[in-house]
């Protein structure tokens, strides 16, 4: 996904995905939406269409209702043999969503397999606009080609390139530096962090 809320229906058909919304609506927050999140997912585990990977969105709703829909999560888990990424509400959702779609690509053959290919440099905390876009020009002037960038946006080919890159430049950026240090730097892949 190319920014940091979240996609609206159509660009997740573009992305080859889609959206299953439970619609908590005030009346379910009275008398708790366990139920309607419960059969939104039975509906995705009945027909998953090809769906590998589930990343399922809760906000302050079950908190007000006190609806424990880690339990739901896990049954539809198991049901459906689909991998689930479920971020932390009260945590940075769109870093905890990176972190467990870098963990789900990872685990693939053709990820474990790749290798460094050329001059190739992965950018980490550079936002996607007209700087980002004059530095890598002058990196291919200098025989060096951006292979991947993340965060704040990130998108699904972005992750599968990482590991072609034979260096990782991380911007200072204190809400990233977690997901650099536990996911990153973990990577057989340089560091390089320039004031």
């Amino acid at each position: 996904h190319g920014g940091s809320s979240l996609p609206l229906p159509f660009e997740l058909r573009a992305l080859g995905c889609r959206q299953v919304v439970s619609d908590i609506r005030d009346r379910d927050i009275i008398l708790g939406g366990g139920r309607k999140i419960e059969r939104s997912l039975e509906a995705l585990a009945a027909d998953p269409g090809g769906t590998e990977l589930a990343v399922f969105f809760d906000s302050c709703h079950t908190v007000i209702t006190g609806d424990d829909v880690v339990p739901l999560i896990d049954r539809f888990r198991k049901k459906s043999g689909i991998e689930v990424v479920f971020p932390d509400h009260r945590a940075d959702q769109h870093t905890d969503v990176l972190r467990g779609v870098f963990q789900w690509v990872r685990k693939t053959p053709e990820f474990r397999r790749a290798k460094p290919r050329g001059r190739r440099v992965n950018l980490v905390g550079f936002p996607w606009d007209r700087a980002l876009d004059e530095l890598a020009a002058i990196l291919r002037e200098t025989g060096v080609e951006v292979n991947s960038c993340l965060l704040p946006e990130f998108d699904l080919e972005s992750i599968r390139r990482y590991p072609a890159a034979s260096l990782q430049v991380f911007k200072p950026h204190r809400s990233y530096e977690d997901f650099q240090k536990e996911v990153l730097a973990g990577l057989k892949i340089p560091v390089l962090s320039p004031p």
